[in-house]
């Protein structure tokens, strides 16, 4: 006897294009990793608890014995993204995004920032010494 499949037809579920946080994220650690020729790459862990998905973006020297620097921490709900919560040492305070668009400003609030820019020259500098 086949079970009987209780789920309904899941091929005529159409999987909407949206851009998550993760996905984000990893476009950024790739163009992180693209733009200084693989001396400093772009990583992004991952971590659920409960309801929750945890989110960190590292920048990481294979040079330097794999240094990892932790630029941001971004926390949401598993199934709704927004709004998103972010902590990094670059901003004042940490926000909450309630849709991409914020999530966006101040993901590119944080990667420009002073701070994340000084770690980038200074980890180069040691890989170039």
């Amino acid at each position: 006897m086949c079970a009987k499949n209780m789920w309904g037809n899941l091929e005529d579920i159409e999987r909407k294009s949206i851009r998550t946080p993760l996905a984000i994220l990893r476009e950024q650690s790739q163009l992180l990793s693209k733009a200084t020729k693989g001396i400093l790459l772009g990583a992004v862990g991952t971590s659920g608890s409960g309801e929750d998905i945890e989110l960190r973006l590292y920048i990481r020297v294979p040079a330097l014995n794999n240094y990892t620097y932790h630029v941001l921490r971004a926390r949401h709900n598993i199934i709704n993204i927004y709004p998103i919560y972010v902590s990094s040492d670059a901003l004042e305070k940490d926000m909450d995004c309630r849709d991409e668009a914020q999530f966006l400003s101040v993901l590119e609030q944080i990667l420009s920032s002073t701070k994340v820019g000084n770690v980038i020259r200074v980890l180069m500098s040691q890989v170039e010494e």
